[in-house]
């Protein structure tokens, strides 16, 4: 199977479509969007960043008012200690960390369980979206069957549509819950070694967050809207989605770079170039939500374009 390329038993029908409707950004949008920052110096990466909008929304003037970030909550097998439940429920408070950057950058907040150890002991604000509790270890076997694996892309697919339903413009993804890290590295290796089948990394190696997230990925590049991603375990599920379907590339921003080797690593595997560079750690989408400022800045700039009225000089 090649990467990208989709056995007919493979993946269940709306998922194939989902890959198949992902489409390469649009030239023409693009460069309206560097002839809108003509005259405008020294933007660096909020250049790249403006154009790359108008690319992924087809438009040059890409709405972004309508953020998200949507936090997919699962344990690893690999955990010692499982918290995803623990870290679901203080989300769903509304006083996480991410909480208070998605309040800042005017983001709303979604927190799903994938797949914690303890679900019964979730608040009704988080969404139920599970697809078992927890993930084996992956450093001993696999990490789920690869229907589980089906099921949790398609899950993905399914949550962002749902949000898209009710207005999208940007989407920014998170994770939380114990033990990613040994199958974000699991991931990242598989992909670089050139496995031709990202449904059987994921089920190998991933997690439930993992194929919630790239699912999530999926669908968002197939509706046109860009999407900001956090630390290691995103754009470890960022690579997987971009494994299915390469065009999808196109609507990522890795918003902050991390602190790991993990976070390096699993960009590096996605081809992505961070954002932002805080040193931030948090996880749960922190990172993420503290570049949508600079989404909304890159933006501003295309529907501000620089005044080509001569200023009066002033003489003494």
């Amino acid at each position: 199977m090649t990467a990208g390329v989709l056995q007919p038993d493979a993946m269940p029908t709306a998922l194939d479509q989902t890959i198949a409707e992902v489409e390469p950004p649009s030239e023409t949008a693009m460069d309206a969007a560097r002839s809108r920052l003509a005259g405008r110096s020294g933007l660096g990466a909020l250049e790249a960043l403006a154009i790359q909008l108008a690319g992924a929304r087809h438009v040059a003037l890409p709405p972004v008012a309508r953020k998200r970030v949507v936090v997919a909550c699962a344990d690893h097998g690999a955990a010692e200690t499982p918290d995803g439940a623990a870290r679901a429920a203080a989300i769903a408070g509304g006083g996480a960390t991410v909480n208070v950057l998605a309040r800042a950058a005017g983001a709303e907040v979604t927190v799903v369980d994938c797949g914690v150890r303890d679900p019964d002991s979730l608040p009704p604000g988080v969404v139920p979206l599970a697809i078992g509790r927890g993930t084996a270890d992956v450093r001993r076997e696999p990490a789920m069957p690869r229907e589980a694996a089906v099921e949790a892309l398609d899950t993905g697919v399914a949550l962002v549509l749902s949000l898209a339903g009710r207005g999208l413009d940007v989407l920014a993804l998170g994770q939380a819950g114990a033990g990613a890290n040994a199958a974000v590295e699991a991931v990242v290796a598989a992909l670089r070694a050139g496995c031709a089948d990202p449904v059987d990394v994921l089920a190998r190696r991933g997690g439930y967050d993992l194929g919630v997230l790239a699912g999530g990925l999926l669908a968002a590049a197939a509706l046109r809207i860009p999407t900001v991603l956090d630390g290691a375990v995103v754009p470890a599920a960022a690579a997987l989605a971009v494994a299915l379907a390469p065009a999808a590339r196109a609507y990522v921003v890795a918003g902050h770079a991390g602190a790991t080797a993990a976070d390096a690593d699993a960009l590096a595997a996605a081809a992505l170039a961070p954002l932002v560079d805080l040193g931030i750690t948090a996880g749960e989408g922190a990172g993420a939500a503290v570049a949508l400022p600079a989404v909304d800045a890159a933006a501003r700039l295309l529907r501000e374009p620089p005044s080509r009225r001569r200023l009066p000089i002033a003489l003494d």
